[in-house]
């Protein structure tokens, strides 16, 4: 497991990292106690947590995400080869101690507006459903200036064309006493069409990923303090969290 995890590598730190590193402030307060759900952006992911999970089960979740993600995004940009990035960022989770329970995907197209919380939950089981929609509803909320809203834009969003993007949502729940995620990936693409004079069609297609999968963490365990080291301060200003209902 160890010589796997070795001979993954991750990217030299990029001009995005190095601007975000350097606006990096104070870590935001404990927003999420043990007894609260709470969520955070994790690079380009809306993580959330349910309130069941140890600090030590959230952490991994949150570690392990961004490690794959910096893993994937060294071998495709998640924007321009996103099905590539998919299967290199569940490979890695794979190789870490996730293992996958479910995999599924499909292409739809869609009228703008996109009520996105409500696409997210016809898509992820009931269970995860309030928890998801939570973390979603939080993020809409946040500040343009905001550095989670910030941190969020500049990786999920194409910067090359900003109607593109890749919107994955990540609801995590305790089952059986170990953490399972469900991880559904929306690469979207804004369209317009011309309909006649003056008018236009505007919707959207978007590509729909969809896995679940559960930590064995008796593999993670072996591999955490590595994976940290691989990860350096990079946690410190590639996650942010954002505040949540913790009325759920």
């Amino acid at each position: 497991m160890l010589s796997l995890l070795n001979s993954i590598t991750l990217p030299e730190l990029t001009d995005r990292e190095k601007t975000l590193k350097s606006a990096a402030r104070c870590p935001d307060p404990a927003i999420g106690s043990d007894d609260d759900n709470y969520a955070q952006i994790n690079e380009g992911i809306v993580l959330s947590f349910d309130k069941a999970l140890s600090s030590q089960q959230r952490d991994d979740v949150s570690h392990s995400l961004l490690f794959a993600q910096l893993a994937a995004d060294k071998k495709f940009n998640r924007h321009s080869a996103t099905q590539g990035w998919q299967e290199s960022f569940t490979g890695v989770l794979a190789t870490i101690g996730w293992n996958m329970l479910h995999f599924a995907s499909q292409s739809i197209e869609l009228s703008a507006p996109v009520d996105w919380a409500a696409l997210v939950n016809q898509h992820i089981p009931d269970a995860t459903q309030p928890l998801a929609g939570a973390s979603i509803h939080a993020a809409q909320d946040l500040t343009l200036t905001s550095p989670a809203f910030t941190l969020w834009e500049s990786a999920a969003i194409n910067p090359h064309k900003y109607s593109d993007g890749l919107f994955i949502v990540t609801p995590t729940l305790n089952v059986q006493n170990s953490p399972q995620i469900i991880v559904l990936m929306l690469a979207y693409h804004f369209t317009s069409d011309v309909e006649g004079f003056m008018k236009w069609q505007e919707g959207y297609s978007i590509d729909i990923y969809k896995l679940g999968l559960k930590l064995n963490e008796d593999i993670y365990n072996q591999l955490r303090q590595p994976i940290l080291t691989k990860l350096g301060d990079r946690p410190e200003y590639l996650i942010a969290n954002i505040p949540m209902d913790t009325a759920m």
